[in-house]
């Protein structure tokens, strides 16, 4: 989940059209300031370059609010179903809304990540 207050949309759609360009996960808004990242078949070191990425992107750009340039920052928090588990949507949001609250108490413009438990999918019989 990604979260900043006035966060302006042109910042959000150029690190939505960055990770698109690179064939990257779908983002869309699930609330107010947050944004979801769904990245599938991502592990916990690619989650880590995805996440960092976004920041990145976004604190390296600028955009005008009233007349004037400014930079923006943002918060990531990213949660992480290791291979073989699964795990409910509820779970996943839960995760990746205390990884984003983390990061946020930790002073801003920073990634965590989390790592989801979970149980091993058993094949039919």
């Amino acid at each position: 989940m990604l979260e900043e207050s006035a966060l302006p949309c042109d910042v959000v759609e150029a690190a939505a059209a960055y990770m698109a360009a690179e064939d990257s996960p779908a983002v869309g808004r699930v609330g107010g300031e947050e944004f979801m990242v769904v990245a599938p078949e991502t592990d916990l070191e690619g989650a880590g370059i995805l996440a960092e990425r976004i920041r990145s992107t976004v604190a390296t750009s600028q955009t005008t609010f009233n007349g004037a340039t400014i930079s923006l920052t943002v918060s990531v928090g990213m949660a992480v179903a290791p291979a073989g588990v699964t795990v409910s949507y509820d779970q996943v949001r839960h995760a990746a809304a205390a990884a984003l609250n983390e990061a946020m108490a930790a002073g801003r413009n920073r990634c965590v990540l989390r790592v989801l438990p979970g149980t091993t999918e058993q094949a039919a019989v």
